[in-house]
């Protein structure tokens, strides 16, 4: 049975982030509500209701809100003095380390999601553009600095567990990650930059000097498999044009073809009537001849 919320939601066409964002809550938050896994906050079911019956008021609203988190992008997208990306300098404020750890806030998947957009690589979707924009406007968001294992009144990171993983132990033996970064125009400064670790890391991984962790082959797995797939689309879609040109290249030859028939069938005809005429010209002065007889 469909959530009452998503439900209300949805009957209203109203955007979930634009419904997070009215309500002053986290996206993910609010998605965990429509999904059944935690209960509306009782002191905003009421303003839940009222929302959800301010037609005219909600479409102004998010077309506010689309306003803003346009805005706020074209910001995010800059670069300050020292090449970092403005979108870099806000998540340091909010004490998150990677890009990976945004989008798990932001509640997508892949890591590369940002990276693409931030290399224009994919066109940047209003929803995204608008949780971005949400998130960072919600002071609630800053995120607690999370602290490492203390020794010594010192901290310092604890060791990943190093239990076999065979799916990421074959993807790391099999995969020619020079290959595939010549091939889509990727450095390892990129990939670093993505999913928060030094250049060295990514570099001795790529030439195959050094197996890093599980857990940073996963991130560049993840990364690359995203740049990959967005690749795919591009080159289908360009694909698709390019059968759909030729389709109509061939439409254009047949039509060229069929119309040099019927002109060559026109001066067959036109022959045709010509000789008609000069019969019946013969005709008439032989009626003609044998009047006056």
């Amino acid at each position: 049975m469909m959530n009452y919320y998503l439900k209300k939601r949805l009957q209203k066409h109203i955007k979930r982030s634009d419904m997070a964002n009215m309500l002053g809550l986290n996206y993910n938050f609010y998605y965990a509500i429509e999904r059944g896994e935690i209960k509306m906050p009782v002191n905003l079911i009421d303003k839940f209701n009222e929302i959800i019956n301010k037609d005219k008021e909600n479409e102004i609203t998010a077309m506010n809100n689309t306003i803003d988190a346009d805005k706020f992008w074209e910001q995010m997208h800059q670069k300050d003095g020292t090449g970092r990306w403005e979108l870099v300098n806000k998540m340091h404020d909010f004490n998150i380390k990677n890009y990976n750890e945004l989008v798990a806030l932001l509640g997508y998947k892949s890591v590369g999601t940002i990276y693409n957009y931030l290399q224009g690589r994919n066109p940047v979707g209003d929803e995204f553009k608008k949780r971005l924009y949400n998130f960072f406007s919600n002071e609630m968001n800053i995120q607690i600095p999370k602290e490492t294992a203390k020794h010594n009144h010192t901290y310092k990171i604890v060791n990943e567990s190093r239990k076999p993983n065979a799916r990421l132990d074959r993807y790391y033996e099999k995969t020619d990650f020079k290959k595939i970064m010549k091939k889509y125009n990727i450095t390892n400064v990129d990939i670093a930059k993505a999913i928060g670790v030094h250049n060295s890391t990514v570099s001795t991984m790529t030439c195959k000097k050094y197996k890093p962790s599980y857990k940073t082959i996963s991130l560049v797995k993840d990364y690359l498999d995203s740049v990959l797939n967005s690749q795919e689309v591009t080159q289908k879609a360009q694909t698709s044009d390019a059968n759909s040109y030729i389709s109509k290249a061939k439409i254009l030859d047949v039509c060229q073809k069929e119309i040099s028939e019927y002109q060559e069938q026109i001066e067959t005809l036109r022959a045709k009537i010509a000789e008609l005429d000069t019969k019946i010209e013969l005709d008439v002065k032989l009626i003609e001849l044998i009047n006056k007889m």
